[in-house]
């Protein structure tokens, strides 16, 4: 297992950062580097929060479900993931084997990233962000539960994927790809339909589009009011992508 290892952690005394599921704790190792443990237990009941999930995408019709991973599991599928070589944090673990993540004091969620990025940068974190989860699919790990607070940007390693307590079964890597696509549109609607399709230009053949369509387009039909309309975006781009390849 690629989880690093110290002997001693220390409290460090900051405020706790709440989360929706988890609550995080501030550590030190033995080494000064600052560090995050989780402990499940947050502000929102998972089964409500998957359920209204599984709603707003319309997952029922496509054949998704939605399922919690418990904390050994994320931990599992954080190794394997890491081992890979993906965009998540390396592990760390104490002498009582209680595991630890990295602190990235300087990153920023991926929605407050896109706000003030310029093209070029918008163009970058997307590619990795793309690059990452394709990659990820090819080899049969689906993160799950994709949206833009559980994708950091730090200024160091770039694109960041945390957070892995629900996971999909079914249609997952669809599913994932239209979560995806969806929030680029919603985050940075003035260029997404220009620079996502260079990104999946090679994954046409991997997924069935028609429900990438489906479960993206389903989204905007929810009414939400942290993003912007997107439907039309959407239509354009899947009518593209959906076209006839040249021979």
């Amino acid at each position: 297992m690629s989880i690093e290892s110290s002997e001693n952690f220390k409290p460090v005394p900051r405020h706790s950062l709440g989360g929706e599921l988890n609550t995080n704790f501030h550590y030190t190792d033995e080494q000064g580097k600052l560090y995050l443990r989780r402990v499940p237990g947050g502000t929102v009941d998972m089964a409500e929060a998957m359920r209204e999930d599984a709603e707003k995408w319309g997952l029922q019709k496509v054949g998704v479900t939605l399922i919690p991973r418990s904390p050994q599991e994320q931990i599992d599928f954080e190794t394997r993931a890491k081992e890979k070589g993906l965009r998540v944090l390396p592990l760390a673990v104490d002498g009582s084997g209680l595991v630890y993540r990295p602190l990235l004091e300087r990153a920023v969620t991926l929605d407050e990233y896109l706000q003030n990025a310029s093209i070029e940068q918008a163009a970058q974190v997307l590619k990795e962000l793309f690059d990452d989860v394709l990659k990820a699919h090819q080899s049969d790990i689906v993160y799950g539960d994709r949206w833009p607070k559980n994708i950091l940007v730090d200024p160091e390693l770039g694109l960041v994927h945390i957070d892995f307590d629900v996971r999909s079964t079914g249609r997952a890597k669809e599913f994932e790809l239209a979560q995806l696509i969806f929030y680029t549109f919603a985050l940075y609607p003035k260029h997404a339909a220009e620079m996502l399709p260079p990104l999946l230009a090679h994954a046409r053949d991997a997924y069935d589009f028609e429900i990438v369509r489906e479960i993206a387009q389903e989204r905007t039909r929810f009414g939400d009011k942290d993003y912007t309309d997107v439907a039309s975006g959407l239509e354009r781009f899947f009518t593209s992508v959906s076209a006839p390849k040249e021979s």
